[in-house]
């Protein structure tokens, strides 16, 4: 992990001399503080220098990367400064560049163990349950997940079932709630209470 420390200059924003992109930063332009082969859980620290957005590459062939919409897959590029020398680099001030990874969110329950949770990124198709390692289709996931919630017979407020939700890794504001039950999509009891199971049908649709 990098310090924490400010940046001189603006984050999201290079300073005066533009950055390296990360093909350079591959091939040497500016050098990763974590090597590809370096083991798990490698960590670097240094004061942040510049923070940016770049386009990803493939690591083997340099190319740019892209989603299959055409869009650019984009991360985040930081540049700390390091106690870092190497001695076959001439003039190494120790700068370095490391990505960030990226946020990484719950999306249900694995079919596969026992209380498992799967992880993944919010765009990821096939993500990994914490406790077994087994890689899942987030869609089955999703699907398993709602068939539970949809037998819930908890009962709340809209920010109450806003909660449940989110325990489960599904975020849904309490203001959508709200405004399914203005246009009559849901209908609360005399308090106000909605059901987690009568949102169930709602979240499918929105799904679509």
């Amino acid at each position: 992990m990098f310090a924490a420390q400010q940046p001189t200059a603006t984050p999201g924003f290079g300073g005066t001399e533009p950055l390296p992109s990360l093909a350079q930063v591959m091939s040497g332009g500016t050098p990763s503080a974590i090597g590809k082969d370096d083991p798990i859980g490698t960590s670097a620290s240094g004061i942040v220098r510049n923070i940016e957005a770049q386009q990803q590459h493939d690591i083997d062939t340099g190319a740019p990367k892209f989603f299959d919409n055409g869009q650019p897959m984009m991360q985040i590029v930081v540049h700390i400064a390091t106690d870092q020398r190497d001695p076959m680099i001439p003039g190494d001030d120790g700068m370095r560049a490391v990505d960030p990874p990226q946020t990484r969110v719950a999306f249900g329950v694995c079919p596969f163990c026992r209380n498992g949770v799967v992880w993944g990124t919010p765009r990821s198709h096939m993500d990994v349950c914490r406790s077994c390692g087994a890689e899942v289709n987030r869609t089955y996931v999703a699907d398993r997940l709602l068939d539970r919630l949809a037998r819930s017979e908890k009962k709340g407020t809209p920010k109450q079932m806003s909660g449940e939700c989110a325990k489960a890794g599904i975020r849904l504001p309490a203001a959508t709630i709200r405004t399914w039950i203005h246009r009559k999509r849901l209908t609360p009891d005399m308090n106000g209470h909605v059901t987690l199971r009568d949102i169930v049908p709602l979240l499918r649709d929105r799904a679509r």
